[in-house]
């Protein structure tokens, strides 16, 4: 996944239309290669992230029909060939996931040890928009869509983001961007990927309208929240 990461850095790096600011829309683990840059690179910068059935939280299941692809990952799914392995999460196992994650917990800020510049640039966007599919049979739990999971040690049991300790501790950012009114979820009653031509319009670019209105101002308004918020915990 950093391999992918990395690859997209350098070709936005090098497209000059982007270099003031580009709007992403994210399809599946595309969507999750797209916020890890925001986070870690960010330069030119995302303005608004559309991240459609993307495995934010990660994944419980094999997301793969094909029986001895999945054989070959269930050996070790934390240590696999499969790019999927970088998103792998077993929630009857926390201290194991942080152990053994070799990706997911540091981009999901799931460490005693965080890394506040993934916060601050997740805080930058000017919209975080999540799209989950109500029926998705690949994506699994479903909810991983919009950064929730299973709760640790409840395999089967439902989390959603607002409840989650990510949430709480703004470890990436949610809780700013939801309490500004810049994060927004959508679902479509569908499988994973298979929305119509109208929720597309209405659901995603939608969000994509009146991009570059204003710009200069939004920036100046997020970054003064988010010194604001810094010198807050500075001095707590």
């Amino acid at each position: 996944m950093q391999q992918q990461v990395s690859a997209f850095a350098a070709a936005v790096a090098a497209d000059p239309h982007l270099r003031r600011g580009f709007n992403a829309v994210g399809l599946s683990q595309g969507a999750l290669v797209l916020r890890a840059y925001v986070e870690q690179v960010n330069d030119p910068p995302v303005r608004r992230l559309v991240s459609v059935c993307g495995p934010q939280a990660g994944i419980s299941q094999c997301p793969q029909p094909t029986q001895w692809l999945c054989a070959l990952f269930g050996r070790d799914p934390y240590d696999s060939a499969f790019a999927f392995s970088d998103y792998w999460k077993n929630a009857a196992d926390k201290a194991t996931y942080l152990a053994r994650s070799r990706w997911l917990a540091d981009v999901n800020n799931e460490r005693d040890a965080q890394n506040t510049e993934y916060r601050q640039k997740m805080a930058s966007l000017h919209r975080y928009v999540l799209v989950h599919a109500l029926q998705d049979s690949v994506l699994v739990p479903r909810a991983s869509a919009t950064h929730g999971f299973w709760e640790w040690g409840h395999v089967g049991v439902e989390v959603q983001m607002r409840q989650t300790d990510g949430y709480r501790d703004d470890a990436i950012g949610l809780r700013s961007l939801d309490r500004s009114g810049r994060l927004f979820l959508h679902g479509y009653d569908g499988d994973h990927l298979r929305f119509n031509r109208s929720f597309w319009r209405h659901g995603v670019l939608q969000h994509l309208n009146d991009t570059w209105v204003a710009d200069a101002e939004i920036d100046d308004k997020i970054n003064a929240e988010i010194h604001a918020d810094i010198n807050t915990k500075g001095n707590a």
